[in-house]
């Protein structure tokens, strides 16, 4: 049976993916100040979206570290 192994892959993977994501969101972040209007406010939605997702993420982690 590779279950075990397979789920500590998972968690490997969904780990490294939340980094990932919040290393994005800071080069985003840092992309607002070169933008304006209405392209301002979509980047800050779309800063949001990652920012929920890794919630999100992070609560299927402590579900399968449970």
């Amino acid at each position: 049976d590779h279950a075990p192994e397979g789920a500590a892959r998972t968690k490997a993977l969904l780990a490294y993916m939340i980094d990932h994501n919040e290393h994005h969101n800071e080069e985003l972040a840092a992309l607002l100040e070169s933008v304006d209007g209405q392209a301002k406010k979509k980047l800050s939605e779309a800063i949001g979206s990652f920012e929920v997702a890794n919630v999100q993420l992070r609560e299927v982690l402590s579900l399968l570290e449970e």
